[in-house]
């Protein structure tokens, strides 16, 4: 047998101003390689360096988002001095740019690009404006978002963003990556269109069984179970996600305004908390508790304990974390009808879907769960297990990671 390949990799990934599944799955990834004998280094940059930006440094910006020479002389020095193999490649807006993949061809390094989101064909990202599905940019063209102000409401920054990814596809960039990860089928299909589809892989997020089964212990630690005592009621449904229109929070609390009998927890923050707080005080829903962030043993425990899921999302979405840590509870999933989600989610298999954006179609879902059997429910939960087993431990996708690297 080959003796199997120690390599050097370096991670390049441009961190958001507030952490997000995205940086969540490279520490993940960079922690299996290690676990795995390979050398893993980093360049990171944070969106905060952009608080301390001066005059020229912020009207440069526009350019350096195309292309920065920072990040190329960094990056090719790192890579001279640790002898990189790969050089994979996370998110590069605004900071890193792809100036990334330069900088990996210019050092004869494998180049791999893993795609969490739209970005290459939408400019804000999520084929989602204006409260609905929107793909003019990919059936239109880049103009279209700029006509809509897509990226953070603004025509100049969409422009900037836009102009990036046009010039990029004239001169080839995107055709520099030896290997580009896509999180489902559905994202393969979306980006293939500029992107040469025999160059791209697919690879889900995951969890590991270490990190799942040492927190949804039947044992909880002692400030755990205060936790179960003081805001968990007995049998309750539960949403992990941000409290963002976007996700949906909107459509669920309206399904539950008439199930007063029916617990639901809402785990985490965002946006449209004061919103979401307002709704439940207005319709005076006690059922409903805001339990705020937990840390991410909490949240896999009170997973764990709950009837189900609820993930009620507006848009396509990547590949959600939430729903990889609830399969491996093994707690079924009640969840939106879209693409990516029902290549997971199999609707009377390991959870229930229903009619994205409707709180009719929700509520009739939830209903119908808690009205079956124990048996039933047994057999949900089985389902639910063994999908996490069957796609998305560590072990199945160190394997999918090693044939990407040695095969692109």
């Amino acid at each position: 047998m080959a003796e199997k390949k120690t390599f050097h990799i370096l991670i390049v990934h441009n961190e958001y101003q507030y952490a997000g599944g995205e940086d969540t799955v490279v520490k993940q990834d960079a922690a299996l390689l290690k676990k795995n004998g390979h050398n893993v280094f980093f360049y990171t940059r944070k969106n905060e360096e952009l608080k301390n930006f001066g005059k020229w440094q912020k009207l440069l910006l526009p350019f350096t988002t195309v292309f920065s020479l920072k990040s190329y002389r960094e990056i090719r020095k790192i890579i001279n001095q640790n002898s990189i193999d790969i050089v994979h490649v996370h998110n590069t807006l605004p900071l890193v740019s792809y100036s990334a993949y330069y900088a990996a061809k210019k050092e004869g390094c494998k180049l791999v690009q893993t795609i969490h989101n739209f970005r290459l064909v939408c400019p804000n990202a999520l084929f989602y404006r204006d409260g609905h599905i929107c793909e003019e940019c990919l059936e239109k063209g880049l103009h279209c978002g700029i006509k809509h102000s897509c990226y953070r409401g603004s025509k100049a920054q969409t422009a900037v963003v836009s102009v990036s990814l046009k010039l990029h596809r004239l001169l080839g960039t995107f055709k520099k990556p030896d290997a580009y990860i896509a999180l489902t089928a559905f994202n393969k299909e979306k980006i293939s269109s500029v992107v040469p589809p025999e160059k791209i892989f697919i690879k889900p997020n995951y969890l590991s069984l270490g990190n799942a089964s040492t927190a949804v212990s039947n044992s909880p630690s002692a400030d755990l179970q205060a936790i179960f005592d003081t805001i968990v009621p007995f049998s309750y449904y539960i949403y992990a996600a941000r409290l963002e229109q976007v996700k949906g929070i909107f459509v669920l609390l309206e399904a539950f305004r008439n199930l007063p009998d029916t617990p639901l927890l809402l785990l985490g923050t965002g946006p449209d908390e004061e919103k979401v707080k307002a709704y439940i005080e207005k319709h005076r829903m006690k059922h409903v508790k805001c339990v705020g962030f937990m840390p991410h043993e909490h949240t896999l425990a009170l997973l764990k304990q709950a009837k189900a899921l609820i993930f009620p999302s507006l848009w396509y979405e990547g590949f959600p974390m939430t729903i990889v840590e609830s399969l491996s509870c093994g707690t079924p999933i009640i969840a939106s009808d879209t693409p990516n989600i029902t290549e997971t989610i199999h609707s009377g298999e390991n959870g229930y879907t229903f009619a994205t954006g409707s709180a009719d179609a929700l509520h009739h879902a939830v209903q119908a769960f808690s009205a079956l059997s124990e048996k039933e429910t047994t057999i949900l939960r089985e389902n639910a297990k063994t999908t996490y087993q069957t796609y998305f431990t560590e072990e199945v996708i160190y394997k999918k990671m090693l044939e990407i690297y040695n095969n692109s």
